[in-house]
């Protein structure tokens, strides 16, 4: 007879998830990333809440990974993607620490988020991949994620906020480890050529207003009293300006919109440089962006019973 004393496998947290799956490899990667975090696990919630960081996590993975992206990296890129969702949501209502991201320092006994972390550089590390770049990105995303939860949500700038969510929305750091799984570099002229132009900028902007949207009512203004942890939100901020949410919803719909119209343009733009530098693994960089675009919407439209309820309308009026 089974032992009945015996705690629950971690598949059967997953039961619920089941019917927004999108098929055998979105089920399998997220059971390879729940398995994953939980042998990392310090926290006292434990399967309960990892399932829902290993399929959020899988989710994002599966809808915006490039069409050639390997069963390897899949892992990999999912793995950053739980990395990210230990930060951003379930880090207790605390920031992160920029000390419990470097695996270098810490000592035996480490939180998850820094046991997570130091297992993904040391994947990609064990790859021979040089992880400088990736781990720069990251730092920068958990400072910005600290100084999110400093911040004064009725006076902070537009631009201040753009400055900081540029990186809490996670889009470079998450390039930054796709180009580091595949070793995605370029001359130091193509690499300027490439920021210069704006496209990944772009990208993240792109993402962010579509999260935004999909988010009017868990980032919606705390009520008085409230201490945990906040979120910046274009829509919201918009709506400060106005003083109304509507034209505010409208307003980032349209921008996002116009973003999407220009990105195409940049992108085409810089598949022609590849042509004529014959470089064509530049196009391999703006596939990566393409299918972030793309696949966050996707995503975003996918979850929406499970993490964006009521937003299905504006979701849907969203150009790729």
């Amino acid at each position: 007879m089974p032992d009945r004393t015996s705690p629950p496998q971690p598949d059967g947290h997953l039961a619920s998830y089941e019917p927004l799956m999108l098929g055998t490899p979105h089920r399998s990667l997220t059971l390879q990333l729940l398995r994953w975090l939980l042998a990392h696990c310090s926290c006292p919630y434990g399967a309960r809440r990892h399932a829902r960081d290993a399929f959020l996590a899988a989710t994002f993975e599966i809808c915006c990974s490039p069409p050639d992206a390997t069963p390897a990296e899949h892992i990999l890129c999912g793995k950053y993607n739980g990395i990210f969702s230990l930060a951003d949501d379930g880090n207790d209502g605390h920031a992160p620490t920029l000390d419990a991201f470097d695996p270098d320092t810490v000592c035996p006994g480490r939180d998850e988020l820094t046991a997570c972390y130091s297992s993904l550089i040391a994947d990609l590390r064990g790859q021979g991949r040089s992880t400088t770049r990736f781990e720069q990105a990251v730092h920068e995303m958990v400072d910005h994620m600290r100084e999110e939860q400093t911040i004064d949500m009725d006076t902070i700038t537009m631009d201040r906020h753009r400055a900081i969510r540029r990186h809490t929305i996670g889009v470079p750091s998450n390039v930054m480890c796709r180009r580091t799984a595949r070793n995605l570099f370029y001359p130091e002229p193509v690499e300027r050529t490439l920021d210069e132009s704006g496209v990944l900028q772009l990208t993240w902007e792109i993402v962010a207003l579509a999260n935004d949207l999909g988010s009017i009512q868990s980032d919606a203004r705390p009520a008085d009293g409230y201490t945990g942890p906040v979120s910046l939100n274009f829509v919201w901020h918009r709506a400060r300006t106005h003083g109304d949410l509507e034209p505010a919803i409208r307003e980032s719909i349209d921008r996002h919109n116009q973003l999407v119209d220009r990105f195409h343009n940049i992108t085409r733009s810089v598949d022609e440089l590849a042509r004529r530098l014959d470089e064509p693994r530049i196009t391999e960089y703006t596939q990566i962006l393409r299918s972030t675009v793309n696949g966050n919407l996707k995503a975003t439209r996918h979850l929406v019973p499970q993490r964006y309820p009521g937003t299905q309308a504006y979701l849907q009026q969203l150009h790729q």
